[in-house]
């Protein structure tokens, strides 16, 4: 919960800094567009006078774009200085203290696995694994890894290298019967 806090504390005095960069540099092109008219003015001024009146209000546009830019200046090198101190404030304005003490447990144990059978005969052996759960027992019927037919006492299983398959379905010669596995 605290590390939540923390979070959203920090990103509010982001959002203020990042909202106040904007207003200043909505500031400084809003200048820059003045200074540029300014300067049509004076290109376009056909008396001294007139010259004289647009050159003065582009020294003081010219200043006061100055003053915005070294106002971004420092709200960019306060953010690197002040603001661990400022996201401190922000938590501690904001900040709450979470007692919590556990009333009950509940332990819930489900228990499920699986079955790994190893069946060698002579040089032949196969693993296979089923999936059992406790009260259900095997989950999945064993079949035949040649035809997918269910292993059963009329298809007893047989080994063919290191796969089990169905003796009446996938039987062959060269395979190892149930009378030969260990």
């Amino acid at each position: 919960m605290r590390r939540v806090l923390q979070r959203w504390n920090s990103d509010e005095y982001r959002q203020f800094v990042q909202q106040r960069r904007e207003e200043i540099d909505e500031e400084i092109s809003r200048l820059n567009d003045r200074i540029e008219d300014e300067t049509e003015a004076i290109d376009a001024a056909t008396e001294q006078a007139e010259r004289v009146e647009a050159l003065r209000k582009r020294k003081e546009l010219q200043s006061e774009l100055d003053d915005r830019r070294a106002e971004l200046d420092d709200l960019t090198e306060q953010i690197g200085r002040n603001f661990p101190k400022k996201r401190r404030e922000v938590r501690e304005r904001h900040d709450l203290t979470v007692r919590m003490r556990p009333v009950a447990a509940t332990s819930v144990s489900y228990e499920r696995g699986d079955l790994v059978l190893e069946l060698s005969a002579g040089d032949a052996t196969a693993e296979k694994s089923y999936s059992y759960a406790i009260g259900a027992g095997v989950m999945e019927e064993p079949s035949c890894d040649r035809c997918g037919r269910q292993l059963t006492g009329e298809n007893p299983l047989a080994l063919e290298g290191s796969r089990v398959i169905g003796d009446a379905c996938c039987g062959t010669e060269d395979v190892s019967r149930p009378a030969d596995i260990e």
